[in-house]
C-alpha cells in the first residue's frame, strides 16, 4: 500500500498555487491532485483524477463507491511511477458535498498506509467572501460559457440560504477546532499540520520550508522561490468588475480589440488591473450572524491551540 500527504485546504488560502507549482514538482511523490488545463473551462482537473475524487468525496449511502477498485487504481499508479509515496491535494475534501469531510477522511484511509495531513485555515468572513465572488464569478463577469444563472444572489442571501435550508453542512466545516480535534483523533496529532493563511502571507518560504520538514523531503529552495513568485485565481480588480458590467449592459457583443490597437489594450487592460480588488461588502447583520455563529469555535481555537484568526472585517 501506498502513503499519502493530504493538502485539504481549506478554500481560497493560495491552494491553485501550491496545486500549480509547489506540489507537483516535489521530489520523490506521484502527484494525484488537481492540476492546471488552461484549456479546459474548469482547468483543473484530469479526466482520471476527476473520476478518482468524485468517487472518493461525492458518492455516499453506497452509491457505486468501489473503494477496492480505486485502492487498486491508485496502486497501479504508484507502480507504474515507482514510487510508494503519494501526494494528493484538493481543497474540496474538507467540505461537506455530500459526504462529511471526515467520511471522506476516512475513505482516502482504507486507501492508504499511513497518511498525513496539510490543512490551512482562514478567517470565516474572508475566508466565505472570497469563495462567493468565485462562486458567482461568471454571473458578476458576464462569462458567457460558464454563465449558470440569470440571478445571482447578494453574499446575505447566500448565506442565509445556507443557514436555513442546507441545514448549516456547509458553514459547520469552518468550525476549525472541532475539524483539528476531528483529524487529531482519526491521524494523530504528529500527522497533522495546521497553519493560517496569513502566516502564509507574512513568510511564504518559511512556511513552505516548514511543509517540507513535515512531510519529510529536503527543503528545495529553488523550488519554494519559484511556487511564492506566483499568484494563480486571483480576484479582479474594481476597475475590471465595473467596466464588465458596463460593457454588459451598453455593447455586449463588443470587444474593444476589434477597434482599437494591441498598444491600447494593453494599457487599457493594465489600468483596469492597478485598482484594488474587487471586495464583498456584507450586511452588519450578516457579519454578526457569522460571528456568532463561529465565536465559541475560534475561541476554543485560540485556547487550546494558540491559533488567532484575523481579519479585516469587524
Amino acid at each position: 500500500m501506498a502513503n499519502a500527504v493530504l493538502h485539504i485546504g481549506v478554500p481560497k488560502t493560495a491552494t491553485t498555487t501550491l496545486q500549480v507549482h509547489f506540489f507537483p514538482n516535489l521530489k520523490g511523490f506521484l502527484y494525484l491532485g488537481k492540476i492546471l488545463d488552461r484549456d479546459k473551462p474548469h482547468r483543473f482537473l484530469t479526466d482520471e483524477m476527476k473520476g478518482i475524487f468524485r468517487e472518493l468525496e461525492t458518492r455516499d449511502m453506497g452509491m457505486r463507491l468501489d473503494l477496492p477498485a480505486l485502492k487498486d487504481q491508485i496502486n497501479g499508479l504508484c507502480e507504474a511511477n515507482q514510487t510508494d509515496q503519494v501526494m494528493l491535494s484538493n481543497e474540496s475534501i474538507s467540505i461537506f458535498s455530500g459526504p462529511n469531510p471526515i467520511t471522506k477522511l476516512n475513505r482516502y484511509r482504507s486507501i492508504f498506509d499511513n497518511i498525513k495531513i496539510i490543512y490551512c485555515l482562514r478567517d470565516q468572513m474572508e475566508l466565505l467572501t472570497s469563495m462567493f465572488l468565485v462562486l458567482h464569478r461568471p454571473e458578476h463577469f458576464n462569462i458567457r460559457k460558464l454563465k449558470r444563472q440569470s440571478w445571482t444572489p447578494t453574499f446575505d442571501h447566500w448565506i442565509d440560504i445556507n443557514f436555513r435550508y442546507c441545514s448549516e453542512s456547509f458553514l459547520e466545516c469552518f468550525k476549525y477546532h472541532a475539524m483539528i480535534s476531528r483529524y487529531r483523533e482519526s491521524v494523530g496529532k504528529d500527522n497533522l499540520f495546521v497553519y493560517t493563511f496569513e502566516e502564509f502571507r507574512r513568510d511564504p518560504e518559511a512556511l513552505l520550508e516548514q511543509v517540507c520538514k513535515f512531510i519529510g523531503v529536503e527543503v528545495d529552495h529553488e523550488l519554494i522561490a519559484h511556487s511564492v513568485g506566483h499568484n494563480e485565481n486571483k480576484h479582479a480588480t474594481k476597475r475590471s468588475y465595473y467596466y464588465s458590467q458596463l460593457r454588459t449592459r451598453l455593447f455586449p457583443d463588443t470587444r474593444l480589440a476589434n477597434f482599437l490597437p494591441r498598444s491600447a489594450v494593453r494599457n487599457f487592460s493594465k489600468f483596469l488591473q492597478a485598482s484594488e480588488n474587487l471586495r464583498v461588502e456584507p450586511d452588519p447583520v450578516t457579519i454578526e450572524r457569522l460571528r456568532n455563529y463561529y465565536a465559541e469555535d475560534n475561541q476554543q481555537l485560540e485556547a487550546t491551540m494558540g491559533i488567532r484568526l484575523e481579519s479585516q472585517y469587524p
